[in-house]
């Protein structure tokens, strides 16, 4: 392969590919940001950090099953802005625009701008269009410190004068990822230090144990830091079991969670089907790179770029169109395609890359460039494998992989005949996605854990809870936040406890009541056995004022139990029974259908 210096872009290419990416970030997400409330996830960790400000520790005083970075960040954000959860989607939005740009500028070194603009571009519709995270997610920050970190480390590679800064910065970022998430933070701290082992080695022991000492350096101030400020308050002993060791049941034994991604993926029809597709994807994509493709040279005309932004922004408008005209049948496989198929291209294409340049490396043939992809490769797939760990395939392995495709996939792809036919169905395929991307998310942004959002133009009304100031809210989503926010203020008095089952705490928040039971949320991939089964018995002997229950279907309770208890009988079930042998000395005040599903919010008070 040809050294890649000659495709690295210009300066003034690489400001206008930045450019173009924020631009056409902007105009996809501000159509839809502030126009629905996801009730099921929104409130996690606002509530967790609500709890910070208020002066309450993490793990010791309340369950927590992450790193606290998360909470810690919005705490602040609390405090200097107000309590309003569109606080943290505004600094989730800011986040998203200097990841991408970060991104932009890394993909700019290795391929023409054009093609790193577009596969930015492509990435961030398929990105942010995922109907179950919204801009403040956990899981968004914690692929920004991933991507920060490898970018430094990037950086450090190519300035010989600032490489020790540069791999400071690694160190630190991959700190903040550590601290923030810990299976993807751990999968690229770790990566970061293999490939500094693999690739300093041959330079001699001395600069490799001074690479990694700076490295680890870096990654120490943020997580000593943070370590330090929970022993201080006798919270440390706590985090580490809730964390990694008790609390990690949660995701099931550890047999079920490293094959999770094989046995999810072959479970359902359409998945299996989806990752066959990706697999020809990619291999077609290596057959005719191999076999015909060429390394594209360095052609960053500002008319190129202009192009591209057009086009892109035309398929955000066509996906808008689409959005009044009809409804997408979601149930559909080319719907589940359409959204999963990606997915699944960019976990393959990357595991293709990454073991294709090791395998360049163990035959010491790899020139200072194409080390730049390996080094891609190796903490993108990394970070994919760990959070593979969670659920086989989701929204936050797309970025930073699926753009350094696109982009890749482009530069070789040149030629006439055959490569050109390959160029045009690349092209029309990642402009086909960002229409259909922006038409789901108009449709439906937001499904998760049976929370339905409609579409967002019916969004047409603003709240009058103070914390959901600067949303717009369906009628529908409204009657049934404000009733039931309502309901718990007029039978639980200031002072006295409700209990939200099991994954809804932005009732705490939006009624300003506190929770009866240790942990906040109880929804079986975050809250252990050993968890729920304690707070059933703070409820039975400490009965909380009103109860809050989103009730699962008998199927939809099993079909978790397999997922992560490996069919076993979870302790979710001790809080079901309590709350029905509770419910005795309780009055129904009101039921909620949830339709499609047959889930029901039910809101009871106690006599």
């Amino acid at each position: 392969m040809k050294n890649l210096s000659a495709a690295e872009s210009s300066k003034k290419s690489v400001t206008l590919a930045c450019l173009a990416v924020c631009i056409f970030t902007l105009a996809f997400t501000l159509l839809w940001w502030n126009r629905y409330l996801a009730v099921t996830n929104d409130g996690w960790h606002f509530f967790h950090a609500q709890q910070i400000v208020a002066g309450r520790m993490p793990y010791r005083d309340f369950y927590l099953f992450i790193p606290p970075l998360h909470p810690l960040r919005i705490a602040l954000e609390i405090k200097l802005f107000g309590n309003y959860l569109i606080v943290p989607q505004i600094f989730g939005l800011l986040e998203r625009l200097l990841l991408f740009s970060v991104l932009c500028v890394w993909l700019c070194r290795l391929f023409p701008a054009r093609y790193a603009a577009f596969g930015v571009m492509s990435g961030v519709a398929l990105y942010l269009a995922d109907v179950s995270e919204t801009l403040s997610s956990l899981h968004h920050e914690a692929v920004f410190w991933a991507t920060l970190a490898a970018f430094c480390l990037s950086t450090s590679l190519r300035s010989v004068r600032q490489k020790t800064s540069w791999c400071l910065a690694a160190g630190f970022f991959a700190g903040l990822a550590f601290a923030g998430k810990q299976t993807s933070g751990i999968g690229v701290t770790l990566a970061i230090a293999a490939f500094l082992l693999l690739t300093e080695w041959r330079d001699g022991m001395r600069s490799m144990m001074k690479s990694l000492a700076v490295y680890f350096t870096g990654f120490a101030l943020p997580v000593s830091a943070i370590a330090l400020w929970l022993y201080s308050n006798q919270a440390l002993g706590a985090c580490v079991e809730q964390i990694f060791l008790r609390g990690a049941s949660s995701k099931g034994s550890l047999s079920s969670l490293l094959i999770r991604p094989i046995t999810m993926t072959f479970a359902e029809s359409y998945t299996r089907r989806n990752a066959f597709a990706a697999v020809l994807v990619v291999t077609s994509a290596i057959f005719l790179i191999r076999r015909f493709g060429r390394q594209a040279q360095s052609a960053n005309s500002t008319p190129n770029l202009i192009l591209i932004l057009v086009g892109a922004l035309a398929a955000i408008f066509a996906g808008v169109l689409l959005s009044y005209s009809r409804m997408p049948d979601f149930g559909s496989y080319f719907v589940k395609a359409t959204g999963e198929a990606p997915l699944y291209i960019a976990v393959i294409g990357t595991g293709a890359l990454f073991f294709y340049y090791t395998f360049l490396w163990l035959k010491n043939r790899l020139d200072p460039e194409q080390v730049q992809i390996w080094l891609f490769s190796f903490t993108t797939f990394a970070v994919i494998v760990t959070l593979s760990l969670s659920w086989a395939v989701f929204v936050s392995m797309l970025v930073p992989a699926m753009p350094f495709l696109i982009a890749f996939a482009l530069s070789r792809l040149q030629g006439r005949g055959v490569m050109r036919v390959a160029r045009v169905v690349l092209f029309a395929a990642c402009v086909a996605m960002i229409t259909l991307a922006t038409w789901y998310k108009f449709v439906r942004p937001y499904d998760w854990a049976f929370w339905l959002e409609p579409n967002v133009s019916e969004a047409t009304e603003s709240s009058t809870l103070a914390e959901l100031g600067g949303l717009n809210l369906s009628p529908m989503t409204k009657e049934r936040v404000e009733t039931i926010v309502q309901l718990i203020q007029q039978n639980a008095a200031p002072d006295e406890a409700i209990f939200v089952h099991p994954h809804m705490p932005i009732f705490y928040s939006l009624a300003h009541r506190r929770p009866a039971t240790f942990a906040a949320v109880h929804f079986i991939d975050v809250a252990p056995d050993y968890i729920a089964r304690e707070d059933a018995t703070i409820l039975v002997a400490n009965a909380p004022a009103v109860i809050v229950d989103f009730e699962f279907t008998e199927e939809q309770l099993r079909d978790q139990e397999e997922l992560f208890r490996s069919g076993n009988r979870s302790g979710q079930r001790d809080l079901i029974e309590t709350i029905q042998r509770l419910s005795a000395d309780y009055d129904l005040l009101q039921s909620f259908p949830l339709p499609p599903q047959k889930n029901v919010i039910r809101v009871w008070a106690r006599r």
